[in-house]
């Protein structure tokens, strides 16, 4: 049995819902919007004392005592911390500096807020040192949290001493860090380490979230993130450029769960054909059909061999089978096709691929599938089938590719890895090469649609890296589809919920033992929070770790 949803823990900070648009911005584009907004006239000492009460509020609300040690670079980060010092000791908190510049022969923002903060007369550190960088840390060791402020998004080059062994002194401290905007020594755009980087317990980032933090090393290093507007106008926003790369709040989830007229039916809900499965992978076609029926979809017809058949109507026997025969060899029989060509002619979309395998006749099965012009989405042995020659995927009816890297690179011809370390790139390639919208599932996964968008999915988490998963999201992604969800939203709204679904289980059952089969006990309820505006108090239930920026949108 589900456990009901409980409140949060008492030391959870609910921030509030990020009002701005939901765009993940480069440190590049972030600079192009500051300068746009100080030459409209908003002072840069402005955003940094803004920048420095977010900070500082997250502090005394999740640490309400003990001592604070700020380490400050010499850039516009210090200046960051050198605010929060001022404003934690203004709130009576002890705070001491480790310093990582020299004031009297810097011109920079940092220098100005040490003005401020010289007169409170605070204990001060000057590091110059490799040796003084570790010996700062050891003095901060009994501390209730370490402020990095030494770097941020801005580091261009590998991290330098003294800064270096700070950060890798600060790492093994065990002392709670904060990092202002990045983990210092993380590189904002593609969240790689630059030589060194700190894991903070809390990531406060300044404006919108850098796509450093959710790639790569990021997740691992970035701890909670909280988003702190800045309160940039819309004109200075406009410098941001074209196609930011977004992230995909609840709300975009929620706008494809319209409600349902009081005279819906079956046939108004969507007919969604699945043709998945074979003698060997014979539960992959029994967990697509169980998350479209689970989702919403009206009939769910399974197309499959006997065998994967017959799994199919005995998990789920308000589907409906039609069994596709078999050579003596094994594959697929010369009618296959024609018996799939005909049933997708009568759904309202197709999903073809999980657990097909590659035997004979595969390809031939899924062009039949693919012949209809409804939306489809081809994932898995499909992909593979079609990995040659992809031009059954050239139709006037939208096509979503879910591949993971190993698939996609197969189409890109190049290896996973490559694939892997350029997410956002490599999806955006391959939706522009075959007009087609692309789920490439991984962490995080990302949505790239032909016209250039994309968007990163922050929900879900490592209970997913299990056989079976992706089935379950090629049936949730087929249902709303079929239940008339255009395809970008469609893309966005799956595998948000998809994720959702998983964050619940993990918080039941814990991320090593969760199944795919468990997210059938979460996806429902998941949709039902997300459809009756009861999102905010899931992600609050569930103390998430992007709650304030997945809650953007919601009422």
């Amino acid at each position: 049995m589900v456990e009901r949803l409980a409140d949060p823990p008492r030391w959870v900070v609910s921030a509030p819902p990020f009002p701005g648009p939901p765009w993940c911005l480069t440190p590049q584009r972030i600079a192009a919007v500051d300068r746009a907004a100080i030459r409209a006239g908003l002072p840069g000492a402005a955003l940094m004392e803004t920048a420095g009460i977010a900070v500082a509020e997250e502090i005394l609300a999740r640490w309400p005592g003990g001592r604070v040690v700020v380490f400050a670079g010499g850039g516009n980060n210090g200046g960051d911390g050198l605010v929060v010092a001022r404003l934690l000791h203004g709130a009576g908190r002890p705070v001491e500096l480790a310093l990582f510049f020299d004031p009297p022969s810097s011109s920079s923002d940092a220098a100005l807020q040490w003005r401020l903060v010289e007169p409170l007369g605070l204990p001060t550190a000057r590091i110059g040192s490799a040796e003084e960088g570790r010996a700062a840390v050891v003095r901060a060791r009994d501390a209730a949290c370490v402020v990095d402020a030494l770097l941020g998004t801005g580091l261009t080059g590998e991290v330098r001493e003294p800064i270096r062994s700070a950060i890798g002194a600060l790492d093994d401290s065990g002392v709670p860090i904060v990092a202002i905007d990045a983990p210092s020594g993380l590189d904002g755009a593609t969240g790689r380490v630059r030589g060194a980087a700190a894991h903070a317990a809390v990531t406060v980032t300044l404006g919108f979230p850098k796509p450093g933090l959710f790639l790569a090393d990021g997740p691992e290093l970035a701890g909670r993130l909280v988003l702190a507007p800045l309160g940039y106008s819309t004109d200075a926003l406009d410098a941001a450029g074209d196609d930011p790369l977004e992230w995909i709040p609840l709300a975009t989830a929620r706008a494809a769960l319209p409600p349902r007229p009081h005279d819906a039916h079956k046939g108004t809900a969507g007919r969604l054909l699945v043709v998945a499965g074979s003698a060997e992978y014979r539960g992959a076609a029994a967990l697509a059909a169980k998350a479209a029926l689970r989702s919403g979809v009206g009939l769910c017809v399974i197309a499959a061999p006997e065998p994967a058949a017959a799994l199919v109507l005995e998990a789920s026997p308000e589907a409906i089978a039609i069994t596709l025969p078999v050579s003596r060899g094994g594959g697929l029989g010369p009618r296959a096709a024609e018996l799939v060509a005909r049933a997708a002619r009568q759904a309202d979309a197709v999903a073809v691929g999980p657990g097909l395998g590659t035997g004979a006749g595969v390809r031939e099965v899924v062009r039949a599938a693919l012949s209809a012009p409804v939306p489809a989405v081809v994932d898995a042995d499909a992909l593979n089938a079609l990995a040659g020659d992809p031009s059954p995927v050239a139709r006037s009816a939208p096509v979503v590719l879910t591949p993971h890297p190993g698939e996609l690179g197969r189409w890109l011809g190049r290896p996973a890895s490559e694939v892997d370390g350029a997410r956002v790139e490599a999806a955006r390639e391959a939706a522009a090469r075959w007009r087609s919208h692309v789920v490439l599932k991984g962490s995080p996964t990302v949505v790239a649609d032909p016209d250039g968008a994309a968007a990163l999915n922050l929900t879900g988490n490592p209970g997913l890296a299990t056989g079976g998963s992706g089935d379950v999201l090629t049936g949730l992604l087929g249902s709303l589809l079929a239940q008339g969800v255009p395809a970008p939203l469609a893309c966005r709204a799956a595998v948000c919920l998809h994720g959702l679904a998983a964050d619940w289980a993990s918080r039941d059952l814990g991320e090593r033992g969760m199944t795919p089969s468990d997210l059938f006990r979460y996806l429902p309820l998941a949709i039902r929070e997300v459809e009756t505006g009861r999102g905010g108090h899931l992600l609050e239930a569930l103390d998430h770790r992007y709650g304030s920026l997945l809650a953007a949108g919601l009422a």
